[in-house]
């Protein structure tokens, strides 16, 4: 098949996979970008959720997508249905890293810091409504002059409800906005009073919209709506801030429902501001989950989607690319055999050549069990051939300066993405620029890949202040499983493990560094597992980043038992051994956020 990533050697344009990170891209970009995941339509509803996703796995889309004015700009049934119903109404409302730095700030009392929170959230939701108001008045119409005049109303009433008094001289959606930032960013965290600024910012959670929401269904014959409250990076918040929005779990109101989005282990508390009262899983909220498993449909049509999107346009032979597949080519149907028929030749990749290798690796007592297997083609080559693979391929890659055609195409890019955007577009993102240079043949690929997976395991190092503990356990894991893989004798591996634990206070010891690892998508757990905190005898699996690294098969395969005290023995006692380890190197109205955030390279 024809690879079109060929034709854009020499290409002296920008890489269009620059971009990584949806909470800087304008709305028109997510519009472009955006393809809806199953789980996406499933949260328009009046129950009340804790999304959980790892770092990078589109949250953030998620979440600015449930907005009626992003909506009716998607070509979609359920998403003209929704526009046209005006059944759910979702505001979007950022929580940055600046939460972190407020309430973590010792100079502010606690009860000081519960009243900021409130007023800052209520002028973010108040920035978001007054948005979607906006919207919906244009959207809903046709004519100039009755668009102005309603338009005056309707910031009138706003106006006289939030900022009190019986009359306002304020009548467009510009002034509105302007008089919320004034707010927002007027208060001095330590030292002003807030007995001055609107109380409907100070009442409760959600006050400006409850102030108004009556008034707005009559306005635009809204049909009792669901006003969906979308929180965002909700990760930022501690406990205390976790126990206000808590409460509204607990409310009685049928109007509203929030949705927090978070990373996984970060919703961290049940308990609300009212001493001994709980909120209840099934009862007051769900989990929901939105990591995508990388061979999933979803996966599938969303790499495809952001692979034409993003190459649209720049070049004469992007408009042929429809899916992933176009721009890296195919060698065949089945990717892992028939990379390995170009490695090795046809001759050496039949079924009765790989049965035959694989009984020859097998232990004694297993090889001479097998010639009594009932079913011997499913029990040897199905179960077995994959391992095969990896250990030809590793064994290949070890000849003097050889390079195997082996980590290439698009079905090992998704894998090596894990089902994760952010992770696939910056290998993209690398692959683009070999591809500007050379052309994107397999070993190129293969090279590429190598070097990918070398920096994201490198970069393990830089995670918050428990990243250097996670890089030495994970190498050292990585390296046990390297070893049972290419051992002398082929074994049902994978990249499945489980820790042993000498005791309770060893298993608490090691909990942070481990749940870090799997909300960096470093390493990967049910998602059950996802919403609570881990358990001794949790499964884990590698991310498929470092089973590329030390050549390990991308699948379960065996569970193995490490114990805890090898991965934290000394450094020097345990060098890596691995010589593939390290590779040689080769604008619109913008919303509020909470004031500057701070990059996020993870």
């Amino acid at each position: 098949m024809k690879r079109i990533a060929d034709t854009f050697k020499n290409y002296l344009g920008a890489n269009p996979f620059n971009d990584i990170q949806g909470r800087n891209f304008s709305d028109e970009k997510i519009i472009q970008e955006f393809q809806p995941i199953s789980k996406f339509w499933t949260l328009f509803n009046n129950q009340h959720e804790v999304i959980i996703g790892t770092r990078g796995s589109g949250k953030t889309f998620l979440l600015k997508m449930m907005r009626r004015s992003m909506l009716r700009h998607i070509d979609h049934p359920t998403a003209k249905s929704l526009v046209s119903k005006k059944e759910f109404l979702s505001l979007y409302i950022p929580m940055h890293l600046e939460f972190v730095r407020l309430f973590s700030d010792e100079k502010i009392k606690d009860e000081r810091k519960k009243e900021l929170f409130l007023l800052m959230f209520n002028c973010l939701l108040a920035h978001s409504l007054v948005l979607e108001i906006q919207d919906l008045l244009i959207s809903e119409t046709s004519n100039v002059d009755d668009e102005y005049l309603l338009a005056a109303k309707v910031c009138s009433y706003i106006d006289k409800s939030w900022f009190g008094g019986y009359k306002s001289n304020l009548y467009t959606f510009s002034a509105l906005l302007d008089k919320i930032n004034s707010l927002f960013y007027s208060i001095d965290p330590n030292t002003d009073s807030l007995d001055n600024t609107p109380i409907v910012f100070r009442r409760q959670l959600c006050s400006p919209l409850f102030a108004i929401k009556d008034h707005l269904e009559r306005v635009f014959n809204l049909p009792s709506p669901t006003w969906i409250i979308c929180i965002d990076e909700a990760e930022f918040l501690n406990d205390e801030i976790q126990k206000i929005i808590n409460g509204v779990f607990r409310s009685d109101s049928n109007s509203i429902a929030i949705k927090i989005a978070t990373l996984p282990f970060h919703h961290t508390t049940l308990e609300t501001t009212e001493a001994g009262l709980s909120i209840g899983e099934g009862d007051d909220f769900v989990y929901s989950f939105i990591d995508l498993p990388f061979d999933s449909n979803d996966f599938i049509d969303l790499t495809n989607k952001l692979c034409k999107n993003r190459l649209n346009g720049i070049h004469p032979e992007a408009e042929q690319i429809n899916e992933l597949e176009d721009f890296l080519g195919m060698v065949g149907t089945d990717s892992l055999v028939d990379y390995y028929k170009l490695q090795f030749g046809e001759e050496r990749a039949t079924e009765d050549a790989l049965e035959a290798r694989i009984v020859s690796q097998f232990p004694p007592k297993r090889k001479q069990g097998s010639e009594s297997y009932a079913n011997r083609r499913q029990t040897i080559y199905k179960k077995y051939y994959p391992i095969l693979f990896i250990r030809d391929m590793y064994n290949e890659s070890k000849q003097g300066n050889k390079t195997p055609g082996w980590y290439a195409g698009a079905d090992m890019v998704r894998k090596v993405s894990q089902g994760n955007p952010r992770i696939f577009i910056q290998l993209m993102h690398a692959l683009f620029e070999k591809a500007k240079e050379s052309n994107l043949d397999p070993k190129v690929q293969h090279r590429v890949i190598i070097q990918f997976t070398e920096k994201i395991c490198s970069a393990t190092k830089s995670l918050q202040s428990q990243g250097p503990i996670i890089s030495s356990c994970l190498d050292k894991i990585a390296q046990k499983l390297h070893d049972k893989t290419h051992g002398e004798y082929i074994v049902n591996n994978g990249a499945s493990f489980t820790l042993m634990f000498n005791d309770k206070k060893d298993f608490e010891n090691n909990k942070t560094w481990i749940q870090l690892a799997i909300a960096h998508s470093r390493l990967i757990v049910e998602d059950e597992v996802k919403k609570s905190k881990i358990e001794e005898k949790t499964m884990y699996l590698l991310s498929n980043s470092y089973a590329a690294q030390y050549w390990l098969p991308m699948r379960k395969g065996d569970v193995v038992k490490i114990r805890s005290d090898e991965i934290h023995s000394d450094a020097a006692e345990t060098q890596i051994r691995i010589s593939t380890r390290r590779p040689p190197k080769m604008q619109e109205t913008q919303q509020l956020s909470l004031f500057d955030d701070l990059e996020d390279n993870s």
